[in-house]
């Protein structure tokens, strides 16, 4: 009772479950094995492949042809994702390396590391980049969609910079970089015409803005100083104007099954 009960129970994970990423683990595999530092087997997980195959099969006979709905991205449906996109790429093209990177829903493995053993917090940073110009230099930057929401994220680069440095000097060191010399903190998020946050110690703020049209998207963005020593660093992406604005330029993006 119990096997036809955890056979039906699988079953349903593979028709229900929304997240591809997963369900591809059960499907082209049958075992899931843990082992200790010695590569000995602490225990394993097994299931059975035939319910995979059976769930393959349900696919291929689906009835349900109907194609999802894929629509121009425009600005209302900028999400976390685009502004860190676009984040990283105002980093590179002032010739900055990108040290870690997390995307909202698949963090990245370079966190930084609070404590020790079955104790230790792990803290991600949407985007760690960095560049040696004649110091080191090292920038710790967060991305939400609103303005509004980034409040959490600004008090959270605050207690790594001033409470964390050694442990951020530990993962630069295990990336092979040396402690740095100079470490700014930023945030990035849509523009939306006013800063609702309390911005205080930030360093520079990124502003996106997104339009597409019949043949390109285009992400605009707006860098705002607050640090006036970064002058000198963001001054190549100055614009005719003397404006720290500018565009980037993609093939045409779309949202698939979203109004």
């Amino acid at each position: 009772m119990m096997k036809t009960f955890l056979l039906f129970c699988f079953l349903d994970f593979l028709q229900s479950y929304t997240s591809n990423v997963y369900k591809s683990i059960f499907l082209t595999t049958k075992e899931l094995r843990l082992y200790n530092l010695n590569n000995e087997i602490l225990c394993k997980i097994s299931w059975n492949p035939h319910i995979a195959t059976k769930y393959k099969l349900l696919l291929q006979h689906a009835t349900h042809t109907t194609p999802l709905l894929i629509t121009p991205l425009d600005t209302s449906k900028i999400k976390e994702d685009i502004i860190t996109f676009a984040s990283v790429e105002i980093f590179q093209r002032l010739g900055c390396e990108i040290l870690a990177l997390s995307y909202p829903g698949a963090q990245g493995d370079r966190a930084i590391l609070i404590g020790q053993g079955r104790n230790v917090k792990r803290i991600y940073i949407d985007l760690i980049a960095s560049k040696q110009a004649g110091k080191f230099y090292v920038f710790l930057h967060e991305n939400k969609e609103k303005s509004s929401d980034i409040g959490s994220d600004i008090e959270k680069l605050h207690r790594i910079k001033t409470s964390h440095t050694s442990e951020l000097h530990t993962l630069l060191c295990k990336l092979h970089k040396n402690p740095f010399d100079e470490l700014f903190l930023g945030v990035g998020f849509k523009y939306s015409g006013s800063f609702t946050s309390e911005l205080k110690g930030i360093d520079y703020i990124f502003a996106f803005d997104l339009q597409t049209d019949s043949a390109y998207t285009y992400i605009f963005f707006s860098i705002g100083l607050i640090n006036l020593e970064l002058v000198d660093f963001f001054t190549p992406l100055q614009n005719d104007e003397a404006k720290l604005q500018g565009v980037i330029q993609l093939d045409r993006l779309y949202c698939i099954g979203t109004t």
